[in-house]
């Protein structure tokens, strides 16, 4: 390599110093030449001052058209049936987590209800998905959304999302899935346009009476009842004079009464296009908790008070959850007006209201006792209740009792406990009847229901791998006929009762030690209980889907009243039953709150 001496360069540095030194120089000449002149400039008041124009103000610019494509959908007559899980698994992140609501940990629904006719989208499907959210301690509401699917340049799937699912405006636009600024690029023109039209919160009977409701129910979605295929959960009622078709549904239970001892239901349902479900009935109008204030009645001077009301119903049970109960013209005897609704007619008791078999009912629902657990008479029940209920005549004609709320004590069903005893290891799905309103849970019940691993000792393991000895719920919405059998058993021989009779119930010691650690301390108000242990009743009322099905099932449901004195009861007749198998066991009971 060749070396380079430092001697040799010092003519060619010093040359560039010097060059560079003598530009410098020059600059700095140059600078001080110009600010020195500007400085010695001479002034003057004379000399005017110029100052610039501000700049023009743009002009505005239009906001930009959201690019619109209109396009027509022939609807199905019949809907289509998708499988949800295959569609589910072809919808983007962004739309599955995201813009779609409820989806994880719900019950999903998926149809097709139509496609698009013509254009550049001809063939595009347009799909309703459905999740039936899961509330915090239970029980379930179902939302959707409107969902167009089409297939691009390369075959593979977009997705457009209708923009508002509430009945807005903009419920027949939709914008595409990824779209931050929710840009609408779809319009359907011949949109099912009742779904953006609330229904009426009333409708005409055929015989011209109101029916009051008109808000979504959240019950399951009835595509059947509005494009056309075979349903089985709702029939066919009447058609409003409206025009507008209602049905009931067969979880509602059907009792006679009304004009020609027709069958009437409590409530009947209508459906929007999509099959969105809102509920009407026959009753004077209530807050959320089904409660008449003493503020909505207009009272006779006599009879003004400052109770609450609630409608009776014909069965008792977890929350009560029966039908309305209703009364004929021969059972009531002579009525004398108390009051007026605000807009739904007049409120009545009977004119020897004393003596009424109604009065005398309404002091055995006063479930109030004294230090002693002794209950006050039927004089100071009087002189407590001025109008303890009153009667209302309904859009059917059928006779209603509306009850003082302090006399309709809020019940639920009081800890049932399952207990499962597979003969071996074994995978168990067990779901409660979709009516029940679960209201505490442990571990917490899922929409669908427990999914449990069981062993032969009833040792229970999640699918989060958490252990369980049972599961646990509370809840309402079971109704049953109060029994006519059962024990009279005073409060201090309670613990002894229950320790005697469990067994032969089909209990063993260590579901008898959970039932009496939970059940003592609640019995403990009044001096004397009658007790009555339902067993295949509670199951009709309240049966059990279970997976694999059971070789045994044990269910014992006590339902308890609270007495100041004996009364006659038959006692029941026992089978104990024997266990063989896989066998399920759970306890519970009407619990007061």
């Amino acid at each position: 390599m060749n070396k380079i001496e430092i001697g040799k360069l010092s003519p060619y540095l010093a040359s560039f110093v010097s060059g560079a030194l003598i530009v410098v120089f020059i600059t700095l000449a140059v600078v001080f030449f110009t600010t020195t002149k500007q400085q010695a400039a001479p002034t003057s008041s004379s000399v005017e001052l110029v100052v610039p124009e501000p700049a023009p103000t743009p002009e505005p610019t239009a906001p930009e058209e959201r690019p619109v494509t209109e396009v027509t959908v022939n609807w199905h007559d019949h809907y289509v049936d998708v499988d949800e899980y295959e569609f589910i698994g072809k919808l983007p992140v962004a739309i599955h987590y995201s813009q779609l609501y409820p989806v994880q940990g719900t019950y999903d629904e998926v149809v097709e209800l139509g496609v698009i006719e013509s254009g550049e989208l001809a063939g595009a499907k347009v799909y309703d998905y459905i999740g039936y959210s899961e509330e915090e301690l239970g029980g379930s509401y179902a939302e959707s959304k409107l969902l167009i699917s089409t297939k691009n340049a390369w075959g593979f799937e977009n997705f457009f999302v209708q923009k508002d699912i509430y009945g807005g405006e903009q419920a027949d636009e939709f914008y595409a899935v990824g779209s931050s600024d929710q840009k609408t690029i779809l319009r359907i023109t011949n949109f099912l346009n009742t779904t953006s039209t609330p229904l009426p919160t009333t409708l005409s009977l055929p015989s011209g009476k109101k029916l009051i409701g008109g808000y979504p129910s959240g019950r399951k979605v009835c595509h059947a009842c509005v494009f056309g295929g075979e349903e089985k959960i709702y029939e066919k009622a009447f058609l409003s004079r409206e025009g507008i078709q209602l049905y009931t549904t067969k979880e509602h239970r059907i009792f006679e009464g009304g004009e020609e001892g027709k069958p009437h239901p409590d409530i009947y349902i209508a459906f929007n296009s999509l099959g969105r479900s809102y509920d009407y009935s026959s009753h004077i109008p209530v807050d959320d908790n089904e409660i008449i204030s003493t503020d909505e009645i207009t009272w006779e001077t006599n009879f003004k008070n400052d109770s609450s009301y609630k409608v009776s119903r014909t069965e008792r049970g977890c929350g009560g959850y029966g039908p309305y109960k209703t009364y004929t013209p021969t059972e009531l005897g002579t009525l004398q007006k108390i009051g007026s609704t605000q807009n739904d007619g007049d409120v009545y008791l009977p004119i020897n209201f004393e003596t009424s078999t109604l009065t005398k009912e309404a002091y055995d629902m006063w479930y109030t006792f004294d230090s002693d657990g002794e209950k006050p008479d039927y004089q100071a029940f009087l002189k407590e209740f001025k109008v303890p209920y009153f009667l209302w005549q309904d859009a059917f004609g059928r006779w209603l009792k509306y009850e003082s709320d302090t006399l309709v004590p809020a019940a639920e069903c009081g800890k049932p406990v399952i207990y499962l005893y597979p003969e071996k290891e074994t995978d168990i799905h067990i779901e409660l009847p979709h009516f029940i309103k679960v209201t505490v849970s442990e571990p917490k019940y899922p929409y669908n229901g427990w999914d449990v691993t069981a062993k032969p000792n009833g040792e229970l393991t999640m699918q989060d791998g958490s252990k369980y000895g049972s599961l646990f719920w509370e809840g309402t919405g079971v109704g049953y006929k109060t029994p006519e059998t059962g024990f009279v058993v005073a409060r201090e021989n309670i613990p002894n009762f229950l320790y005697k009779t469990l067994p032969k119930y089909g209990l063993n010691e260590t579901e008898i030690a959970e039932f009496m650690e939970f059940w003592v301390p609640e019995l403990n108000k009044s001096k004397f209980y009658r007790l009555s242990c339902l067993t295949d009743e509670f199951d009709k009322a309240a049966p059990l889907n279970v997976i694999p099905k059971p070789n045994t099932i044990i269910r014992l449901f006590m339902d308890v009243k609270p007495l100041s004195a004996p009364m006659e009861i038959d006692t029941p007749i026992i089978h104990t039953p024997q266990r063989l198998g896989f066998t399920l066991v759970e306890w519970g009971g009407l619990l007061y709150r």
